[in-house]
């Protein structure tokens, strides 16, 4: 709730102070990276991207090319909100840059589809076209994985965005391209493919998975579905066997084995 959000940055703010007296670098991007959004949310964008800079270096000067990539592209959200597109693709080509060269496949989809609305709204239709088929392929490759190791919520969060990227590649054929053939072929192709592959994971699941893996995939997947099972051997274990110091170690292992190979699967 909007009423929520000055005591929220007063919190923080006590925070921030705290995390620079301590020296606690890594604590203090946080800090600045949670103020900015909050910030960006009140819709006061100047504010939010004076915080988002400061979170910008934090990140640089410690190396942390992944929380680099995502700042650059929260960056170029504010501007592109604040309508400066030349800015704001100058920031989201930066952090499409990183995001291929670490291997963020899941962030490179998001770009991709935020420079796509940005190319429409500059009226720039064929390479909003083409920026939004490249996003939706990253997006369709990573589908399978997310909607089986996923937790509910991060499945809910990559359905919501999968669907609203679907959607946007619809609009613009209706409202924009209505006499290109390539926009209708792309929008009719993205629908049917979609709804297929949805189909084809909820009824079949691990198996439609482990066909689109590569090996190293599979040996992924089979390393997690080890972690799951011996989760649930653990978890199930009769009460009198769920006492002392072993089991809670082998527990705790268990899960943090399981969530690791999980963010590798994604990865």
């Amino acid at each position: 709730m909007l009423s929520d959000y000055p005591q929220a940055l007063d919190y923080y703010q006590q925070s921030l102070a705290i995390k620079r007296d301590i020296s606690d670098h890594y604590g203090e991007g946080v800090i600045l990276g949670n103020i900015g959004l909050i910030y960006q949310s009140l819709g006061d964008y100047l504010q939010a991207l004076d915080y988002y800079q400061q979170f910008l270096v934090i990140k640089r000067d410690i190396g942390d090319l992944s929380g680099e990539g995502l700042t650059l592209n929260n960056i170029g959200i504010v501007y592109d909100l604040l309508g400066d597109y030349f800015q704001a693709l100058e920031y989201y080509e930066q952090s499409l840059a990183i995001k291929r060269d670490i291997g963020d496949r899941l962030g490179k989809g998001t770009t991709l589809i935020n420079m796509g609305q940005l190319h429409w709204r500059q009226s720039k239709l064929n390479q909003a076209l083409k920026t939004f088929q490249e996003g939706l392929r990253v997006e369709e490759r990573l589908l399978a994985g997310n909607l089986i190791v996923g937790s509910e919520a991060q499945k809910q969060t990559y359905l919501t965005s999968f669907r609203r990227s679907s959607d946007m590649l619809l609009s613009l054929h209706l409202q924009h391209l209505s006499q290109s053939s390539d926009a209708a072929h792309s929008a009719l192709t993205t629908v049917l493919q979609r709804k297929g592959l949805l189909l084809d994971l909820f009824t079949n699941a691990p198996q439609s998975l482990r066909q689109r893996l590569d090996p190293e995939g599979r040996t992924l997947l089979d390393k997690l579905n080890r972690a799951h099972t011996q989760l649930s051997q653990l978890t199930f274990q009769p009460s009198d066997a769920r006492n002392g110091r072993n089991w809670k170690s082998k527990l705790t292992t268990c899960r943090r084995s399981s969530l690791a190979t999980a963010s590798n699967f994604n990865s």
